[in-house]
């Protein structure tokens, strides 16, 4: 468990260290989480299996007079 932990933080700790990465927004985006996901799941002792469905934007000009 331990060490599944230090290669988590080791992977959300290289965007800082690394300023020459060259990645873009979303991979990073999808990187952290899935590594804070880690994290929790570690936490808390939880299975959870990723969501990769592409949902549309939230529209508030819709739902404005909710």
């Amino acid at each position: 468990m331990i060490t599944k932990l230090i290669h988590t933080i080791d992977q959300i700790i290289k965007f800082g260290l690394k300023p020459d990465l060259t990645i873009n927004k979303n991979e990073r985006d999808l990187s952290l989480e899935k590594s804070l996901i880690i994290i929790y799941n570690l936490y808390f002792d939880i299975n959870y299996e990723y969501d990769n469905t592409d949902y549309s934007e939230y529209n508030e000009h819709k739902y404005a007079d909710i």
